[in-house]
């Protein structure tokens, strides 16, 4: 047996990450299985030892407005790429392939999938929560391949198989008409890296000088990039809502050209009105001593696969609050892990009445952050419609963080993570 990995890119990012720890993962647990990595032209690759990682342009992302004749060229030449890394026990394990980032890529898996070779769908985010995305495979992929794009996305083929991230995805695969048998859920592995940082007042006064925040209030950090879904104006609401305890960042610009004209809007609102936020955070300081320095790492974003921000920072000791995302946290509440400070929407006045603040558009979102900054009788009716927010920022119980720690460190660890990956793998190589 042996495991070809294929993804876009591996630039720098989640499912990078992921990649990694499946790579390292199974080096942890059977350091002879062959494996090799197949990936588009990438920057700053991630250093893996003892992996082949081949590189070819056809791997990466193709714009939508990309020739029917281009399409049809590079889905016959990646047919020729994944061929020429295949042996007889190959286990072609790919990460995201269905996503419309490359339909060429998901005609030419099918292919190949269709003559026999095991194929693993390793799913991270769906194209049908991308309306773009879908009306790109819906277009093209019954000229790749004379199929319908749902029976290329989702094949009734015996050596198909899936990994997902939670049990809602497991439920959408079944919908589908997947055989249970085919579907594997495996939550992410949780990188062990807060252990070793010390959170001391030296590091907090250090972190805080270099955002420009007093170190006398908390800091509540959003450590992700600034992408639309991760709802960033209801974080910045909440920065004008504890305005006078607490010290607002946001770690990471986004890297999509698409997301970057929204992420600027915000930017400009909030130099406009002077709320204080610090964007790019990981510019000024280090990623892992602005977690450690942290009183809280805040999330408001409303989808996630798997929800890393929700794992990681307690690593460090530092509590995660923010809006629960329910297929999430679900299963990371079955494996026994505690999240007291998670709600489940938070209300607000609009000119059509009353209404979760991550259903209204961004005109109206950053009426309300105004309205709030200015009128202090609107704050305090925000707070009196979300009675959550009158204890959020209290502290913690140290025994919470300490077991929180202790589960994820069991459960979602590299070495647990490649027992059950080659446990699957056993599984499809029979």
């Amino acid at each position: 047996m042996d495991v070809l990995i294929l993804h876009y890119h591996l630039n720098p990012g989640g499912v990078t990450r992921i990649v990694e720890s499946q790579v390292k993962s199974i080096s942890f647990n059977n350091n002879i299985l062959p494996v090799k990595v197949l990936c588009g032209i990438s920057s700053g690759l991630p250093m893996l030892s003892n992996i082949q990682i081949v590189q070819d342009r056809l791997m990466n992302y193709v714009s939508a407005d990309i020739s029917d004749e281009n399409l049809v060229q590079n889905q016959a030449e990646i047919i020729s790429l994944i061929r020429s890394h295949l042996t007889r026990h190959t286990i072609i394990h790919s990460h995201n392939p269905n996503l419309g980032k490359n339909p060429a890529l998901t005609a030419a898996l099918y292919k190949i999938a269709g003559e026999g070779v095991p194929v693993i769908n390793h799913y991270h985010d769906f194209a049908e929560d991308r309306p773009a995305n879908m009306e790109f495979l819906g277009r093209v992929l019954p000229l790749l391949t004379s199929e319908t794009a749902e029976r290329v996305i989702y094949p009734a083929l015996s050596n198909y198989h899936y990994i997902v991230l939670n049990s809602c995805d497991v439920q959408r695969l079944t919908d589908k008409g997947i055989n249970h048998r085919q579907i594997r859920f495996l939550p992410n592995p949780v990188p062990e890296w807060g252990s070793n940082l010390e959170r001391s007042q030296d590091l907090r006064e250090k972190v805080c000088s270099a955002l420009g925040f007093s170190a006398s209030d908390f800091l509540c950090t959003y450590p992700v990039r600034a992408i639309q879904r991760k709802n960033i104006g209801e974080f910045l609401l909440m920065a004008v809502l504890f305005a006078e305890a607490a010290n607002f960042a946001i770690t990471l610009a986004p890297l999509n050209p698409v997301e970057i004209p929204g992420y600027e809007r915000w930017k400009s609102f909030c130099n406009k009105n002077s709320i204080n936020v610090r964007f790019e955070a990981s510019d000024r300081v280090s990623f892992k001593e602005l977690i450690a320095a942290s009183d809280f790492c805040i999330t408001t974003s409303i989808r996630e696969g798997f929800g890393m921000v929700y794992m990681e920072p307690w690593l460090a000791g530092t509590p995660v609050i923010g809006r629960e995302i329910s297929c999430v946290i679900g299963d990371l509440q079955h494996s026994g892990l505690r999240f007291p400070r998670l709600y489940e929407k938070l209300e607000v006045q609009t000119g059509q009445g009353k209404k979760d603040f991550k259903d209204i558009s961004v005109d109206e979102q950053e009426n309300v952050i105004l309205n709030a900054l200015k009128d202090r009788g609107i704050k305090k009716e925000i707070f009196q419609a979300n009675t959550f927010l009158d204890t959020w920022l209290n502290r913690v119980p140290d025994d919470l963080i300490l077991n929180n720690q202790k589960i994820i460190r069991q459960k979602f660890s590299l070495e647990e993570y490649g027992k059950q990956l080659l446990g699957f793998y056993s599984e499809i190589s029979r």
